[in-house]
């Protein structure tokens, strides 16, 4: 029994399946309670896979629920396209909508491993977060509180921060995949397929 929202709490649950792209056969399933995080269930899923099939996948395709970081670079890891739908451009439009600028408008200068922001301040690494596998940059408090683009920018009285994963290159290789051609013919394919599994 779950509680989803402000709802009631209820008895849920909800089934996961890989469907083999080619054949349409259900190679792995797993049931669990409503209120799990569904992105966790794709490696496993994955590994099911292998092991009922004894094949490796060469593509996951599956729904934005699943196009997280850890997802994008299991796949990486695993020498698999991952054609997911990605989490991180909802980020940016909900940055957008604050009318701020998104993660986007900041440049990364590999060469000094500093950001510079759209008024051309440096942004050095000031922490490293090694359990989510992380760097955050930012501007001295100083310097952001005297920039004239600072109401653009952040409402953060501290100033503008970006994070960049350790793994930055894999993920913006993995990204740029899944925003290709193949990736969207590829999700709409699933969105039929995965309709009939349920049949």
């Amino acid at each position: 029994i779950v509680r989803q929202g402000a709802g009631k709490p209820k008895l849920r649950y909800a089934t996961h399946r890989a469907v083999d792209g080619r054949s349409e056969i259900i190679t792995a399933a797993t049931v669990t309670p409503g209120d799990v995080n569904e992105a966790h269930l794709l490696v496993p899923l994955v590994e099911a896979h292998r092991l009922t099939t004894t094949r490796t996948a060469d593509t996951v395709v599956a729904d934005s629920k699943y196009g997280t970081q850890a997802n994008f670079l299991a796949c990486a890891d695993r020498g698999i396209r991952a054609h997911l739908p990605d989490l991180s451009a909802v980020a940016a439009r909900r940055t957008v909508a604050r009318k701020l600028f998104p993660e986007t408008a900041f440049r990364y200068e590999p060469a000094t491993e500093t950001y510079t922001c759209p008024a051309g301040n440096s942004l050095k690494r000031k922490s490293v977060h090694q359990a989510r596998q992380s760097a955050d940059y930012a501007a001295p408090p100083s310097v952001c509180a005297a920039c004239a683009l600072r109401s653009q920018c952040t409402t953060n009285r501290a100033g503008r921060t970006i994070t960049r994963h350790l793994r930055q290159d894999v993920l913006d290789q993995m990204r740029t995949q899944a925003h290709a051609p193949p990736a969207k013919r590829d999700l709409r394919i699933r969105q039929h397929l995965m309709e009939r599994s349920f049949a």
